[in-house]
């Protein structure tokens, strides 16, 4: 009786342990082309992070990092899940960055089951103002 009590009690807590990590939670950035602007005139995009198998991206906490640049004249600012671009080009060409992303626990986070699988990721953008 007690060999198969603790038998159970050992198999309950690896299920246990299973299923505390069923859901994996991965940082994903969008595949989509940036816009392309035009010399001197006003340019303004977008990309918004996400989080895969959560049913809310705002739960989490966003951390980016850009490598290379957007043309001059263009700013970018990093706010929770979206990366604002925007400004006035001030030289033409094809600019190229790559975006990191990795996310971790937000200020509203409950532990219902979710880990963190693969916690970064990241995709070059080009931006061609013409």
């Amino acid at each position: 009786m007690f060999l198969t009590t603790l038998l159970f009690s050992g198999c309950e807590l690896f299920l246990n342990e299973a299923v505390d990590c069923i859901a994996k939670v991965k940082p994903k950035l969008p595949d989509n082309n940036l816009a392309e602007g035009k010399l001197g005139i006003e340019y303004f995009e977008t990309i918004t992070a996400s989080a895969t198998n959560h049913v809310n991206d705002d739960d989490f906490a966003y951390y980016f990092n850009m490598i290379g640049r957007p043309p001059r004249g263009i700013n970018y600012v990093f706010d929770h899940r979206k990366i604002y671009f925007s400004g006035i080009p001030t030289e033409k060409g094809t600019f190229s960055f790559s975006i990191d992303l990795s996310i971790g626990d937000g200020l509203v986070f409950n532990d219902d089951g979710i880990c963190f699988s693969d916690d970064s990721t990241s995709k070059i953008y080009t931006i061609i103002i013409n």
